[in-house]
């Protein structure tokens, strides 16, 4: 059996009653068995429309037969029976449930992605996840859950922006920097534990001083790291990215991606 490790979130109407109604129907889907629930952590939004509820999120724990696009299916499934409209990216929500971790293989299709693209680096999905399934592996980090959430909590208080041609990063660093009211300076931390923003220097070998808390990379080259169209060991190489660890991947005309990715490592920068 499998071990399949999901994330559930709610921001609208009774959200604990709505995650533990979830969380049956995880649990009574065939051949699979719930080993383990986190508890509720309430979180500040991410991204999307202004004047929305804080979110209570939690993750599980499933053991199951059913292969990745089974478990896809049922998630769906279970969000629209317990009300969820796909109507606006990001925008308030009765119900989220996602597959982050299908034991450790990787995934990417137009419908799935797995490991889930933007885990490694949202607090929301890895504290409660950490709490129950910190040994899993994400096969893309090479890192367990466990290691992820210790980077979160201990990595060097900065935003590194990486990209193959200068004025990209450059860009990046600076709308970052006026957007999130961050310093354009490598190492600086700000009064509650607030990051700088840089752009990524490195050596050919990937190796760097410090590792930042937040390595966005540009995807400015042909493909996608993300996608089939380029491996990711490779865009990783084009970068002189380290070989392992969490990287979040961001296209060039992405920019809201990039705020909605350093908001969700500094929730504070969200208010």
């Amino acid at each position: 059996m499998a071990h399949c490790l999901i994330a559930l979130g709610s921001n609208l109407g009774d959200r604990a009653a709505q995650l533990r109604q979830a969380t049956a129907e995880l649990a009574s889907l065939p051949g699979t068995r719930l080993v383990a629930r986190s508890r509720w952590h309430e979180t500040a939004p991410i991204g999307g429309p202004a004047g929305q509820g804080p979110f209570l999120n939690a993750a599980a724990l499933l053991s199951t037969t059913l292969g990745p696009m089974q478990v896809l299916a049922e998630l769906r499934r279970i969000e629209v029976q317990l009300g969820r409209a796909r109507k606006e990216r990001w925008a308030a929500r009765s119900l989220d449930v996602d597959l982050l971790l299908y034991d450790a293989i990787r995934v990417q299709t137009a419908d799935l992605q797995i490991p889930h693209s933007r885990m490694a680096f949202r607090r929301f999905a890895i504290e409660p996840a950490a709490e129950i399934a910190g040994w899993m592996v994400h096969p893309d980090a090479q890192w367990t859950v466990g290691g992820l959430l210790q980077h979160l909590n201990q990595g060097d208080e900065v935003v590194a922006v990486a990209a193959a041609k200068a004025e990209i990063a450059e860009h990046f660093v600076s709308q970052l920097a006026a957007r999130l009211m961050l310093p354009v300076v490598s190492g600086a931390t700000l009064a509650g534990g607030l990051p700088s923003v840089t752009r990524w220097v490195s050596t050919a070998d990937g190796s760097h001083e410090k590792r930042p808390k937040l390595l966005l990379a540009i995807d400015d080259f042909a493909g996608s790291a993300g996608s089939a169209g380029t491996d990711a060991r490779q865009s990783r190489r084009i970068l002189h990215l380290p070989a392992t660890g969490p990287v979040a991947w961001i296209a060039p005309d992405a920019i809201d991606e990039a705020v909605a990715a350093v908001q969700s490592v500094w929730p504070a920068l969200s208010n």
